[in-house]
């Protein structure tokens, strides 16, 4: 199957060229940033985390600068459904001071 051609507005272009790195997994958890994000950035804010939070533990061993999650699906429920459906999945909620 031949690949379809999208023209992308000219406003929509990257202006400048930046080093890019993946942080976290290769799926749905991790993204690409500049590297530069790395070192200039304190704190992370997460939304939207569900059960993939390889982006933002990634990210802290890297940088080591405080991360602030927030999902408003994450709840007793979720950590039942986990527990039941993926049993062998290991899971540890901690709460640390250099987090």
């Amino acid at each position: 199957m031949d690949a379809k051609v999208i023209k992308v507005p000219s406003f929509l272009k990257p202006t400048y060229e930046t080093d890019l790195i993946r942080i976290g997994q290769a799926k749905d958890g991790g993204y690409l940033i500049p590297q530069k994000s790395l070192e200039h950035t304190k704190i992370l804010y997460s939304f939207g985390l569900e059960a993939d939070w390889s982006f933002e533990e990634d990210f802290y061993n890297r940088t080591k600068s405080k991360v602030y999650c927030y999902d408003h699906t994450v709840n007793w429920i979720f950590f039942f459904k986990l527990a039941l459906f993926r049993p062998k999945k290991n899971f540890l909620i901690r709460k640390t001071n250099s987090i």
